[in-house]
C-alpha cells in the first residue's frame, strides 16, 4: 500500500528488500526444497526489475538534493539536473504501479502464498548452516579472484555475492544463533554498505552525464567530481572490510 500511495521512498526500499530476500532464500534453499519455488523466483525477478530502478533513483535523488545545497552559485544547474531525474523517476514509478494493478501480479501473490504453504516439512539438522557455509565459500572464492584494481562491474558483482552470503547467514541464525554468527552478519552488512556507496557513486556519475546539458554543464562537472571522490574513498575502504567479513565468516562457520 505504501508503494501505491507514494508517501515515502522507504516503502519502495522495503518492498525491494523483501523481494530480493525472497529470491535469495529461494536460491539458497533449493538444495533442500527442490525446484518447487523456482517459478516463483522468476516472477519475483520481474518485479525486482521494476522496483530496482525506482529505488535507485530515490537514493540518487536524495543524495543529489543534498549535494545541490552545497554548490552555492551553481545550485540552479544542479537543481535542474535533479528535476530532470525526478521526471524519469515518475515515469518508472508509473510503470511499477501499472504492474501492481496487473492480473499477473495478483496471480503471483496467490502463487507465493500457496507455494510456501505447500512446502514439505524438513528434518535436516545443520542444513541451514551448511547453506551459509556454502555461500561463504563462494564469497571467499570471489574475493580471491578479484584483481588488485577491480573494475566497477567486478566490485558490484562481489557485492551481490556478499548479499547472498548475508541472507544465508541470517537464515542460519534461525537454526543455530550465536554471537559469532551475528557478528558475521554485521560484517557482511558493512561490506554491502561499503561497496554499495561505490556503486551509488558510479551510477550517480553516469546518470548526471546522461541528463547534463550546456546550461547545467558546470554544475554537472562539480557533481561528478564529488561522486568520483566518494567512489575513490569506497575503493580504499572495501579491502579491509572484506577481510573482516571473511575472517568473521571463518570464525562463525569454519
Amino acid at each position: 500500500p505504501g508503494v501505491r500511495l507514494g508517501g515515502s521512498p522507504d516503502d519502495v526500499h522495503r518492498f525491494r528488500v523483501a523481494t530480493r530476500r525472497a529470491r535469495a532464500l529461494i536460491g539458497a534453499t533449493r538444495s533442500l526444497l527442490g525446484d518447487g519455488l523456482v517459478p516463483l523466483a522468476g516472477e519475483l525477478r520481474l518485479l525486482a526489475g521494476l522496483l530496482g530502478p525506482v529505488r535507485d533513483l530515490d537514493v540518487l535523488l536524495g543524495h543529489l538534493r543534498s549535494e545541490s545545497e552545497r554548490l552555492d552559485c551553481d545550485r540552479a544547474g544542479a537543481d535542474a539536473i535533479v528535476a530532470r531525474l525526478d521526471e524519469d523517476r515518475e515515469s518508472l514509478r508509473a510503470a511499477l504501479l501499472a504492474a501492481l494493478e496487473s492480473k499477473r501480479y495478483t496471480t503471483m501473490l496467490g502463487s507465493f502464498e500457496a507455494s510456501v504453504a505447500a512446502l514439505p516439512a524438513l528434518d535436516a539438522p545443520g542444513g541451514l548452516r551448511r547453506i551459509a557455509r556454502r555461500e561463504l565459500k563462494q564469497l571467499t572464492t570471489s574475493a580471491r579472484e578479484l584483481p588488485g584494481d577491480p573494475t566497477d562491474d567486478e566490485l558490484h558483482a562481489l557485492r551481490i555475492v556478499a548479499k547472498r552470503a548475508r541472507y544465508a547467514a541470517e537464515l542460519a541464525t534461525a537454526e543455530v544463533g550465536g554471537r559469532k554468527l551475528a557478528r558475521y552478519v554485521e560484517s557482511l552488512t558493512k561490506l554491502q554498505d561499503t561497496i554499495g556507496v561505490h556503486q551509488d557513486a558510479v551510477v550517480a556519475e553516469s546518470r548526471v552525464r546522461e541528463v547534463a546539458q550546456a546550461s547545467t554543464a558546470v554544475a554537472a562537472g562539480r557533481l561528478i567530481e564529488r561522486e568520483r571522490q566518494r567512489r575513490a574513498e569506497a575503493r580504499r575502504a572495501y579491502p579491509k572490510v572484506l577481510r573482516q567479513a571473511l575472517a568473521a565468516g571463518e570464525a562463525a562457520l569454519g
